[in-house]
């Protein structure tokens, strides 16, 4: 709060606008969980950060905060029953909203921070 050119959250005079997306590992014990991306949303929260919901590029947004890029699924075998559908179209989505988020963040010039960055732009990274 006290150090504004280190800190991407906090401003005296503006309210930072968040997207936080995915799944994040930030205790780092290597699995991303939705736990841990509250975390990171209760953080922004308590640091004078906004955040938004959803899962699309919205025109007031300063930063989107991205979490670990979920894997590509593979290919369903030929006999797949009615869970490995399921299974494979939630990946799917998963990965498909995040490459698309990134890629519209990318293309409208809003910086894209994963955990680390945001860590080292915060207090966090003391």
């Amino acid at each position: 709060k006290d150090d504004v050119i280190a800190n991407v959250i906090y401003s005296p005079d503006y309210r930072y606008r968040f997207l936080v997306h995915g799944k994040f590992a930030v205790d780092k014990d290597g699995i991303a969980t939705a736990a841990e991306a509250e975390y990171v949303r209760g953080r922004i929260s308590s640091g004078g950060g906004q955040v938004v919901e959803g899962d699309r590029l919205r025109g007031d947004l300063d930063v989107v905060g991205m979490g670990v890029m979920p894997g590509k699924p593979l290919d369903l075998p030929p006999d797949a029953d009615e869970g490995q559908f399921t299974s494979y179209f939630d990946q799917k989505r998963a990965y498909d909203t995040y490459n698309a988020l990134f890629t519209d963040a990318q293309t409208a010039r809003v910086p894209v921070l994963n955990w680390n960055r945001m860590q080292a732009l915060t207090i966090e990274g003391r």
